[in-house]
């Protein structure tokens, strides 16, 4: 029961720091299907949830009580990504502003009838704003250069890459994302099968979904989480970006 229960609480912790998968430009793992190239637009809104699942007893409702989600909006070169996760009566917030060579951090931590909260600003001197968007989210690169199998279907101009049976040294990198976490109470994380559906439309990404089987192993017994994470895009949406209204006070 306390494995359990240690295990939930790192799960816990993964979803108040959420997670996001990037999708790339590479060849087929099988040498047949060609991903091409999909640069996105200046100006767009993507929408990311992330849930775990399990077929344990024991953690089935606390892992299914697991939720979050984040909006990234980007307007040229300024952004904001905004995340929040909720756990029961526990909610997580956290927002980045990009803007003007600004960066705002807000975020708030709600405890039940408990609120803690902070604020901070730096300047921002780097030039690649999609990298520090990856820093923020956590981001692991998958495209179907990472996959032995790749089967493409396409309907006009849309395309759809169902992948699956993914290199080891992809499952070496997801694995990664969690792997220091549960290290510190002692187990081990192996990431035992991943699946990525990605539809894109003309020269854009439409949608995709990733989905990662784990095996942690803790005190001899093996535990099995599913962790899936749904990606959306709106070209159409409009995006305004812009500093919080009390950004003399960060």
């Amino acid at each position: 029961m306390k494995n359990t229960i240690r295990i939930i609480s790192l799960l816990l912790a993964l979803v108040l720091c959420i997670g996001c998968f990037a999708a790339c430009d590479k060849n087929g793992g099988n040498g047949d299907n060609v991903v091409e190239e999909v640069p996105q637009s200046d100006n767009y809104v993507a929408d990311v949830q992330i849930k775990f699942a399990t077929n344990d007893d024991k953690m089935k409702a606390a892992v299914d009580a697991m939720s979050s989600n984040a909006t990234i909006n980007v307007f040229g070169d300024n952004f904001d990504v905004y995340t929040s996760s909720k756990v029961n009566d526990n909610t997580a917030t956290n927002k980045y502003t990009l803007v003007d060579g600004m960066l705002y951090y807000s975020a708030s931590l709600s405890l039940g009838e408990h609120t803690v909260s902070e604020n901070k600003k730096a300047e921002f001197a780097g030039a690649d704003k999609e990298e520090l968007i990856a820093d923020i989210t956590s981001t692991v690169r998958i495209d179907a250069g990472d996959f032995y199998v790749v089967d493409m279907t396409q309907n006009g101009d849309k395309v759809t890459y169902i992948c699956s049976d993914a290199f080891e040294e992809a499952k070496a990198d997801v694995a990664s994302l969690v792997a220091d976490r549960f290290a510190a109470i002692g187990a081990t994380v192996a990431v035992i099968g991943i699946e990525y559906h990605l539809e894109t439309e003309g020269e854009r990404n439409l949608s995709s979904i990733l989905s990662c089987d784990y095996v942690i192993t803790l005190g001899g017994v093996d535990y099995e989480i599913t962790m899936r994470l749904y990606t959306t895009y709106d070209y159409d949406a409009t995006v305004a970006v812009c500093a919080p209204e009390n950004a003399d006070g960060y």
